[in-house]
């Protein structure tokens, strides 16, 4: 009987088959990143589609203390996420009346205000992006994302 040794690759192609996986991966990395942060064929925010108003709007220029939000529509709730850091809602800024001066606590008003002692202190110069989830109260199964960028200065 004749016994035949089965061998793996060799160390030599074991390290080539991880360079190769590796820079595909970072590839695929790359061209998600570069996706997102230009924008690709991005539809128009449309009325109806849960929001009301960017804060800053898409490809504007702002400064590092501005404000950062979204204003969606009454029905809707949700979440911003800036630079990959959730803002936690108690970090949001609430609106005034205008008639009482009392803080009203709308939760389809999105926004906020870097600080001091506040998980954002300042915009970083450059390309910023935030991404808002958004949903029904009602129907966290509905829930919506939109992504959009801006510079500061």
């Amino acid at each position: 009987m004749t016994t035949t040794q089965v061998t793996g690759p060799t160390p030599k192609v074991k390290m080539q088959r991880r360079l190769i996986m590796a820079a595909f991966a970072a590839a695929a990395v790359a061209a998600i990143a570069f996706g997102v942060i230009s924008g690709g064929d991005k539809p128009e925010l449309e009325p109806g589609a849960g929001i009301v108003e960017l804060i800053p709007p898409e490809d504007d220029e702002t400064f590092q203390q501005a404000p950062v939000g979204v204003q969606l529509e009454s029905t809707y709730v949700g979440t911003i996420i800036i630079n990959g850091t959730e803002i936690p809602a108690d970090e949001l800024q609430n609106p005034v009346d205008p008639e009482s001066g009392e803080l009203i606590n709308a939760r389809n008003r999105l926004v906020f205000q870097p600080g001091q002692g506040k998980v954002i202190e300042r915009l970083r110069p450059g390309r910023n992006c935030v991404v808002v989830n958004y949903f029904p109260p009602a129907e966290p199964f509905r829930q919506r994302n939109y992504a959009w960028c801006f510079e500061v200065l």
